[in-house]
């Protein structure tokens, strides 16, 4: 009766350690993808603060020779709605809708890191049940087979006692042979050497 309650609380624990590992490959499989989410808006962050602060520079700068020909520019005046090195049309909103997309993205950052740590410490107390779990199914192993050899009977053990007799016995006959053949090849030796002596 006691085996079979062993059984059961060992197939129970045996069943929730399964669902544990499950559950810890689930929650790394969502912290790594938070990882890469973590990853992507990090790069758009700062592909975003790279083209703010190029702007903020060159608009600081007064350029009359381009750059790269070196030829003076026509700077248009800033007021008539174009941009005075290209010439493009310039929505005043453009600024703005950027530096909001980037406070959007930040704020996505900090959550999404929020997230990962949260998702890192439930791993580890998962992990941590896990072990706890592992202990206690090893223990019940170990419970399991004293048991096993508290109830095996008499006729086992006498058979347990002579197969490690007849192994015993086997290796002794073993290491007996190749003694014999030592002393075997020494003699054919020490004849050889007296047969060699006696010419």
């Amino acid at each position: 009766m006691n085996s079979k309650i062993n059984d059961k609380s060992g197939i129970k624990l045996i069943k929730e350690t399964t669902e544990v590992r499950q559950n810890i490959n689930q929650l790394i499989l969502q912290r790594d993808d938070i990882t890469n989410v973590i990853k992507t808006i990090s790069v758009e962050i700062e592909k975003l603060k790279k083209m703010i602060i190029a702007r903020q520079i060159i608009t600081l700068i007064p350029v009359e020779i381009c750059p790269v020909c070196l030829q003076k520019t026509n700077i248009l005046p800033p007021n008539n709605g174009q941009c005075s090195y290209c010439s493009n049309e310039v929505d005043s909103d453009d600024l703005e809708r950027i530096s909001q997309y980037k406070r959007m993205l930040e704020e996505s950052l900090f959550e999404a890191n929020k997230v990962r740590e949260e998702l890192s410490i439930q791993i580890k107390e998962t992990e941590n049940i896990k072990k706890i779990n592992d202990k206690k199914i090893e223990k019940l192993k170990e419970k399991f087979l004293k048991e096993q050899q508290q109830n095996s009977s008499p006729a086992e053990t006498i058979i347990n006692s002579i197969k490690e007799r007849v192994e015993s016995l086997t290796k002794n006959e073993q290491m007996l042979e190749v003694h014999l053949s030592y002393l075997k090849a020494i003699d054919e030796l020490k004849n050889q050497k007296t047969s060699l002596n006696l010419k």
